[in-house]
């Protein structure tokens, strides 16, 4: 819609919006009823638009990046890193290295991170997660498939974060890949809710079952509360990850 309205003009947008809506309101539309009052409000011929932008199978992602990138600062920005580090890969860190203190979105960074977040150093992961925003900080964890030993203690000092997104993944990772810590991990994590949905308690419970060591004789406690949430008074999502975690 954003790309029509460029092509015919806000003004005819708005018109042929209202037309549209005054001439098919309670009826049954299609695409085309659309684009033809939208020709009558601008004077356009819209064939070729709504064959490129509605009809074809085939996404136009060329144009679609072109036109975003003249709209907006960081999404052009990040197509030009995109392509300069396609052009030299080797070189990812120090591309990113140069420019990262400059950019103003944490959008934008935490994009670049989940993308080269597995191609980048311990020491500016590291940076990055000390004095990053948020999301920066959970795109570190999410873009590891394993965590360095070099990061070992920052991703630790993830399980005390204000996001419980971030402790979530912290937790899992940590768990995963340092299997000598699980029970502090553990210690440290019990109790903890998380968003409605029980995100974190559900995991929690989850690993503490599945660490032999971790308080044997509390399992059938810890096996009868995640089996609770599959219980119709709580909510669908709860219920869902509940069953995904039984499974």
């Amino acid at each position: 819609l954003v790309i029509l309205k460029e092509r015919v003009g806000a003004e005819a947008f708005k018109k042929g919006v209202k037309s549209y809506l005054k001439k098919y309101a309670f009826k049954n539309v299609t695409i085309p009823d659309f684009m033809t009052e939208m020709e009558k409000v601008s004077g356009i011929d819209l064939s070729s638009f709504e064959e490129t932008w509605l009809q074809s199978p085939d996404f136009p992602y060329n144009q679609a990046v072109t036109f975003l990138a003249g709209k907006n600062t960081s999404i052009n920005t990040y197509f030009k890193l995109k392509n300069k580090i396609a052009d030299l890969p080797e070189s990812t860190e120090t591309i990113l290295k140069n420019v990262w203190d400059k950019l103003e979105s944490n959008k934008l960074k935490e994009a670049l991170t989940l993308e080269y977040g597995s191609e980048l150093s311990s020491g500016f992961l590291a940076t990055m997660l000390r004095s990053g925003d948020l999301k920066v900080r959970q795109a570190v964890v999410l873009s590891q498939s394993k965590i360095p030993m070099e990061l070992q203690t920052e991703i630790e000092g993830l399980l005390k974060d204000k996001s419980y997104v971030t402790v979530e993944a912290a937790l899992y990772r940590l768990w995963t890949d340092f299997p000598e810590n699980r029970h502090r991990y553990l210690d440290e994590t019990d109790g903890i809710m998380g968003f409605p949905n029980k995100n974190l308690r559900l995991l929690w419970l989850t690993l503490a079952l599945v660490t032999p060591e971790y308080n044997p004789d509390s399992k059938a406690k810890y096996f009868d509360e995640l089996s609770q949430y599959t219980g119709a008074e709580y909510h669908f999502e709860t219920r869902l990850l509940a069953f995904q975690y039984l499974k």
